[in-house]
């Protein structure tokens, strides 16, 4: 939950939104499971790879902490 946690902060950094939305929280919850975030066409293709594998939604698939760490995003390259 820690690294979805960090692909949340990241997408509003970037988008100034959240990635998932709902009236309630039981539609916000079926959005979260079954929906995908919008994402800028303008941000690089290296930040889109890495916020898509943070909002895996299964977290053992997931990008693991030591994986970003050495993303190209992270490093620059």
């Amino acid at each position: 939950s820690d690294i979805w946690a960090c692909g949340v902060t990241l997408y509003l950094m970037i988008h100034k939104k959240y990635p998932f939305q709902g009236q309630s929280y039981p539609a916000l919850y079926q959005q979260i499971q079954h929906s995908e975030p919008d994402y800028n066409k303008s941000i690089s293709p290296l930040l889109l790879d890495l916020l898509k594998k943070l909002f895996i939604k299964d977290h053992f698939k997931r990008i693991t902490l030591s994986e970003i760490k050495v993303h190209p995003w992270v490093t620059k390259e």
